[in-house]
């Protein structure tokens, strides 16, 4: 070990890396086979996927050397990569005989209906082979340059959607959808807000399309989560998020939340009405209220002033929620006053940050007992009551001790505040 020096460190550490991604490989098929080894035209729904079950019952045997033998497989090419002097133009060659060998064998079942799972979860292992080669070009072989890396890793995404709309694959869809939302991450050295946001939409007009065609809802979910929840708790997107990009950021992300407003009127035969499971629906209600919130928290931290780029930002959005109530109402004909209500809130926050003088524990109150006057027309679910009853009395607590603790003339409530 002491004499292998800087060489064999580095055959030692590539050697890890492809272990690593073989692991993953084996990771993508089992789950891939375990979604779609559910029944067919079964509602989707957040239960356990079917893995567990799947371990803990059926041929034992012949799942544990299943076991036995990927682990193995995984030891033999690791054993061959430390020790067979490979160039590396032939192992990115090899990379792509294997997604065409895995593509290959997939095409024999294709056929064959009771199958299907078997057939899905190959073509996801030649997908997740294809985006690690495209990777694998640039990061480690530096035989690409980072355009050059992006743009294969989205072509790759492309050809899924297609496949993935041609089967009725929804797997196939978060697949592509995945891979191409983590493709900047990996693929582009030092990007710009402009490079990597610019793609992001490109990314969620490819969703857009997928939920046009075929009515894939949580595809929304998942483009919201990385292009615009993800800028809040991913790393390597934080950084756009300064003040100092907001003339690049600013409009993107109005783009990005005009985008995502729409995406739900474009699925086929939406209804505000028809009849959805328990978690779709907590979803999409998660989903109507995380929207704005995350666009607040966005457009706030790349703003330089609030009390001017901040309001005018609010006021965008308002600008925006008003329009898709306007959508709302024409393409079902119902729920638009919550559109409505976001509307004005964004207007109310504007005027806060404006007027900076404001007494906010009054607003409280007013918003609180609104909120309550209202709620069952503007959509607010009954279940709030409580909550929105208890920040009504704390505000107005905390406004009759902050008028009292500032009087005039030694009188308590004697004040401008108050009056």
């Amino acid at each position: 070990m002491h004499g292998m020096g800087a060489n064999g460190q580095t055959t030692i550490g590539v050697g890890m890396t492809g272990l690593v991604f073989l692991l993953c490989i084996a990771a993508l098929f089992a789950g891939v086979f375990s979604w779609e080894s559910q029944a067919r035209g079964e509602a989707l729904g957040l239960r356990p996927a079917g893995l567990l079950s799947w371990l803990a019952s059926g041929n034992w045997p012949a799942k544990v050397g299943a076991g036995l033998l990927t682990i193995g497989t995984g030891a033999l090419l690791r054993y061959l990569m430390l020790n067979v002097d490979f160039p590396p133009q032939g192992k990115l060659f090899s990379g792509v005989m294997i997604a065409t060998a895995l593509g290959g064998c997939a095409s024999l079942f294709r056929s064959q209906p009771q199958r299907r799972a078997l057939y899905l979860a190959l073509v996801g292992a030649a997908l997740g082979v294809a985006y690690l080669t495209a990777y694998s070009a640039y990061d480690f072989f530096h035989v690409v340059d980072s355009l050059q890396a992006l743009s294969a890793m989205f072509v790759v995404a492309c050809g899924a959607t297609v496949f993935a709309v041609n089967a009725r694959a929804m797997s196939m869809a978060v697949l592509a959808m995945v891979g191409a939302y983590m493709a900047p991450a990996f693929a582009l050295s030092d990007p710009g807000p402009v490079a990597v946001y610019g793609y992001y939409l490109l990314a969620s007009l490819l969703v857009m399309m997928m939920v046009w065609l075929q009515g894939w809802r949580p595809l929304i979910h998942l483009s919201f989560l990385f292009s615009l929840a993800g800028g809040v708790f991913f790393g390597w997107t934080q950084k756009f998020y300064t003040p100092a990009f907001y003339p690049q950021m600013q409009p993107l992300l109005m783009l990005s939340v005009a985008l995502h407003l729409c995406m739900p009127w474009v699925e086929p035969n939406a209804s505000g009405q028809h009849a959805v499971t328990l978690w779709r629906r907590r979803f999409d209600v998660g989903y109507f209220l995380l929207l704005p919130l995350a666009a607040l928290v966005l457009m706030l931290l790349i703003s330089p002033h609030v009390h001017q780029e901040g309001v005018r930002s609010l006021m965008g959005l308002a600008v925006l929620w008003g329009l898709a109530a306007v959508g709302q109402h024409l393409r079902f004909r119902s729920g638009a006053w919550r559109y409505v209500g976001v509307a004005l809130i964004f207007v109310l926050l504007a005027g806060l940050l404006w007027f900076d003088d404001l007494p906010w524990f009054l607003v409280g109150v007013v918003v609180s007992c609104a909120l309550l006057a209202m709620g069952p027309g503007l959509g607010v679910p009954s279940s709030l009551d409580s909550l929105l009853t208890t920040l009504a009395v704390a505000s107005a607590a905390g406004y009759l001790l902050d008028v009292a603790f500032d009087p005039v003339m030694g009188t308590p409530f004697l004040n401008a505040s108050f009056a």
